[in-house]
């Protein structure tokens, strides 16, 4: 605030000691140059200033203006009784003493005050009195009273007395706002203590809150994520690598449900851009990364020597064979046909005991450069000296050993020769039947495999499967294939898998399985029927036809001797599963005397159905053939409808419903991965045959 340019006048001064009147207002000078003279020259003549003044800079206070120096009064100022000296804004004409009639200022410690007659000549001095107040300060610094103000004293006893009673009402209004004042206070004090307590409340639960909701989502989210779910307006400062790891790992799999995921369903997830960050420094260059050393290095100081048990694994991944340009080292790479990609698995540890890799040709003289061999299967660790074991891919072994019997056969130490002839047969016998199939596993795929199918693992696996191996020996007692080396072929798959319970050790005495009927007799009885009820269609009308023929379907078997050794497979299962609830179901005989293929195939916990449940099963195939014929209803309700066919015919067998339904759902989806097998099939053979014309074509 600039202080007052007059001589000892200190208005606006921060001096220590020094009264600040709030009604003495400050003026800049004037922005007219003529104005600025004038001013200039009043204020020299009356206060005999003789230093440069910066008009710019310089200020006078309104103790050096007269009353006729303001803007007059509005209205609302007259109204409230506004005094002019309380007014700011001076007229454009003021100019300081520019009064004739005022006085010389009187030097004061609070100042520089000036006396003047009284503003309202209609007031008298008369009606102005005063009090004796202690001043240690001698404000005007004289002994004697200001000449024309009449000094009254206090003998006037009515005045005294109202200003008594004034002062004791005042008193008491004081003290009674006073007392109510600490009233305030204190409840002021009680509602602070209230709110705090409720903000600690509030604090605490939000605490329970989070904690609660951080272990109930930890399991799904990150530490951050879960933070930006709890305050999604706070934008996130950093994200921790493993936020982006797991990020990358979602946006690897499908970019589209990444960014459904964050943008539509508002999920907590980086930007893509942070992504791309994140990836632009990782160091992927041709040979061995050194950084994934480094990282592995670190962690390993935190881990036990158990805990650095490791197995290497080793493959070739075949890439884009193109010359390609890397923008951050300015380099050319390529071309490359494959990378070798290295995977350390184990607990956690990276103290490597075994070696497992394909039978690949790089991989293979890697073997013979390690000495490794069917008599030597390790090699000495270079720092441990330990022996690190070498293992062969066994997926890659059933491919090999798959390939080699599809293509040439074995030739088994007894000089027998196992092809895929007996595999041809067992499809044969298979194809034959309805849905119901001892090896489903097996098709046509499966032998005739050719070009990128001979390194599908999962056909291998089915080949050498025990559903397979269990069918070729089960088929062989039924003499079904007598004339192929079926024991020797069931003993190579087992050989193959490695089964402790090779089929190899089992012993097929006449005494296990009874024979099996001429099936001859049945054949003859069905003729029989036949021809007995062979009648010309010409003389029988269509109703009477087709009761003719539901009765036919109703009376006769509807499985043959491998069928329904599958359906009682199929109604065991169902048996099983509502073994607890529904005992009944299963039949209480020893499994081995029974000859069927799904004692066979036990290993001793397979069921045998109830001979109820098997009647159902009968009933099922006959209502099921009628309903779907050769292929399945399009039809809605599909189960529901089959149930209700099936129930009147097995209301007499006690059957629970909840069975019969299961029964019909596993029926039906037999029918539809049959239906799945040959479509797939045809599919096989349509592009076998597209092969073969575009081969003879080039």
């Amino acid at each position: 605030m600039p202080v007052c340019i007059v001589e000892n006048c200190f208005s606006g001064s921060k001096r220590k000691g020094l009264f600040c009147d709030p009604k003495i207002h400050i003026h800049r000078f004037p922005k007219d140059v003529g104005m600025r003279s004038l001013w200039v020259e009043k204020i020299r003549n009356a206060s005999n200033v003789i230093k440069e003044i910066n008009c710019d800079t310089a200020a006078v206070c309104s103790l050096h203006f007269s009353v006729n120096s303001y803007e007059e009064r509005t209205n609302v100022q007259n109204m409230l009784d506004y005094s002019p000296k309380c007014g700011r804004k001076l007229k454009p004409t003021a100019i300081p003493f520019s009064d004739g009639n005022q006085s010389s200022p009187i030097k004061t410690p609070a100042g520089l005050f000036s006396v003047t007659s009284s503003a309202d000549e209609s007031k008298s001095v008369e009606s102005v009195f005063r009090r004796k107040i202690s001043c240690q300060v001698d404000l005007f610094g004289v002994s004697d009273t200001i000449p024309g103000v009449k000094c009254l004293e206090n003998n006037e006893p009515d005045l005294f007395q109202k200003m008594n009673n004034d002062f004791e009402k005042y008193k008491k209004e004081k003290d009674e706002l006073m007392a109510e004042n600490v009233k305030c206070k204190n409840i002021i004090q009680m509602q602070n203590e209230k709110i705090e307590y409720y903000k600690q409340f509030v604090n605490l639960e939000n605490q329970r809150f989070e904690s609660r909701f951080s272990d109930i989502l930890s399991k799904l989210f990150t530490s951050t994520q879960i933070s930006q779910i709890l305050r999604p307006s706070k934008k996130v400062s950093k994200w921790l690598p493993e936020d982006v790891s797991s990020a990358i790992t979602l946006r690897s799999i499908s970019p589209k449900a990444y960014r459904y995921l964050r943008n539509k369903k508002q999920y907590p997830l980086p930007g893509l851009s942070t992504l791309r960050r994140w990836a632009s420094t990782f160091e992927v260059e041709p040979g061995i990364l050194e950084s994934v050393l480094t990282l592995m290095k670190a962690k390993g100081t935190l881990m036990t020597d158990n805990e650095k048990l490791t197995v290497i694994a080793f493959d070739e991944t075949y890439i884009s064979n193109r010359i390609c340009y890397d923008k951050k080292n300015e380099q050319v790479i390529g071309p490359h046909r494959c990378v070798q990609t290295v995977v350390v698995r184990g607990l956690i540890g990276f103290n490597v005991i075994s070696m497992v890799n394909d039978m690949g040709p790089s991989n293979m003289a890697l073997w013979r450069s390690l000495n490794i061999s069917n008599e030597n299967t390790s090699f000495k660790h270079p720092n441990t000296g330990k022996s690190v074991h070498v293992f062969a891919d066994v997926p890659h072994l059933l491919k090999l050993g798959r390939n080699h019997l599809l293509d040439n056969g074995f030739v088994l130490p007894n000089e027998k020769y196992v092809g895929k002839a007996i595999f041809q047969k067992l499809l044969s016998i298979d194809s034959e039947r309805s849905d119901y199939k001892l090896a489903p596993k097996l098709t046509e795929r499966h032998i005739e495999v050719q070009g990128t199918g001979r390194m599908n693992v999962k056909l291998a696996a089915n080949v050498f499967s025990d559903t397979v191996s269990k069918a070729l020996a089960y088929l062989g007692t039924k003499n079904y294939i007598d004339t192929l080396n079926w024991k020797d072929a069931r003993d190579s798959e087992k050989s193959l898998l490695n089964e402790s319970d090779c089929l190899t050790s089992l012993m097929f005495n006449s005494n296990v399985f009874d024979e099996v009927d001429d099936s001859n007799e049945h054949d003859n009885e069905m003729a029989n029927i036949e021809s007995s009820s062979c009648i010309s269609k010409s003389s029988v009308p269509k109703e009477c036809f087709d009761l003719l023929t539901e009765f036919e379907m109703e009376n006769s078997e509807p499985f043959n001797e491998l069928e329904l050794d599958c359906a009682q497979y199929v109604a065991g299962y169902v048996a099983n599963r509502f073994a607890n609830k529904h005992p009944e179901l299963i039949k209480q005989i020893d499994d081995k005397t029974v000859s069927c293929w799904t004692s066979f195939k036990s290993k001793g916990g397979l069921k045998l159905p109830s001979d109820n449940l098997m009647v159902a099963v009968r009933k099922l195939e006959i209502e099921f053939q009628k309903l779907h014929q050769d292929n399945i209803s399009k039809n809605k309700n599909i189960m529901k409808n089959m149930t209700n066919l099936l129930m009147p015919h097995i209301e007499d067998l006690c059957i629970p419903k909840d069975a019969i339904e299961c029964l019909v759902r596993t029926r039906t989806f037999i029918r539809l991965n049959d239906l799945n097998n040959r479509t797939t099939e045809k599919n096989y053979a349509k592009r076998q045959e597209k092969r073969k014309k575009q081969k003879f074509i080039n």
